[in-house]
């Protein structure tokens, strides 16, 4: 079985294009843990589906999980069971590590918007609880906080026929990365709700932005849930 016990990389490291979409943060540390565990989930999976002579699972970590979870009895009964226990430890000790670096690192947005104010907006990259509202803080006041609705406050308000002319203070555009970042769903499922909900949409170039209102009317609707 693969040694996992190394430690994880030197903490999160962005970058600033390519992968899903230009601009998003990507954690190579989260990425590694999470190969480590399809590989040594996979190679264990493997071992019960042909000592057992049963169907292996398909190759994801819910998949495999539970696959491992239905025959834990089996396991660990057998001549590697210790074996198998270390390993598990070890991707635990690495997923923990990666998610500690997570809940502590924020991700930068922009400049404040309140006048004369010289912070920073920045939003956690990992939300607090999956159901939790996405939140958006100044780093030179605390006081200058955006959750749920106010988010919308945020956008660039200007008109999807000129760029320049500001169109109504409650016209709110946010481009996919923004939705992908603020909610914690991947770029893909902003797309998918975008085509399903019809959001109403402006392009600019090549990057597509969408109305911030129809963007958090689905997401209140999808949290309520």
């Amino acid at each position: 079985m693969e040694d996992t016990s190394a430690s994880a990389g030197a903490g999160l490291r962005q970058r600033t294009s390519g992968g899903p979409l230009p601009g998003m943060p990507f954690n190579a540390d989260a990425a590694e843990a999470r190969a480590a565990i399809v590989t040594v989930l996979s190679s264990w999976a493997g071992l019960v589906a042909e000592t057992r002579r049963v169907t292996p699972p398909e190759r994801t970590i819910d998949e495999l999980a539970g696959f491992l979870g239905r025959h834990a009895h089996w396991l660990a009964a057998h001549v590697a069971a210790a074996d198998a226990t270390t390993e598990f430890a070890a991707l635990v000790r690495q997923a923990q590590r990666v998610l500690g670096t997570l809940a502590s690192h924020r991700v930068k947005l922009g400049p404040c918007p309140e006048p004369s104010c010289p912070g920073t907006l920045n939003s956690p990259a990992w939300p607090a609880a999956l159901d939790s509202a996405p939140s958006v803080r100044c780093s030179a006041n605390p006081a200058h906080l955006w959750q749920g609705d106010d988010l919308l406050r945020l956008g660039r308000t200007r008109s999807p026929s000129d760029p320049h002319r500001p169109s109504s203070p409650t016209t709110t555009w946010l481009t996919a990365a923004d939705i992908a970042h603020l909610w914690s769903i991947s770029p893909g499922s902003v797309y998918r709700l975008a085509n399903e909900r019809n959001w109403r949409r402006e392009r600019r170039g090549a990057r597509v932005s969408y109305h911030g209102k129809d963007v958090y009317d689905t997401m209140r609707t999808r949290h309520s849930r």
